[in-house]
């Protein structure tokens, strides 16, 4: 998968939290990634290019499992 699509996906995931689809806790309780890490990435106070690889990596395996 290229990086755009990525990032694409990982801006999918977000908007479906904004809208309900997917809770943060759920997210959190099935990857690991920290509550306050994806409160940020959707509060838009943690920009998406400042984190980890492995936490993009979990955040993506999560999208493809919905």
């Amino acid at each position: 998968m290229s990086m755009e699509k990525e990032i694409l996906e990982l801006t999918d995931l977000i908007s479906m939290v904004k809208n309900k689809q997917v809770t943060i806790y759920r997210i959190h309780k099935e990857t690991g990634v920290g509550y306050s890490t994806l409160n940020g990435l959707v509060t838009g106070e943690r920009a998406l290019k400042n984190i980890t690889i492995d936490v993009a990596q979990r955040l993506l395996k999560f999208k493809s499992s919905l």
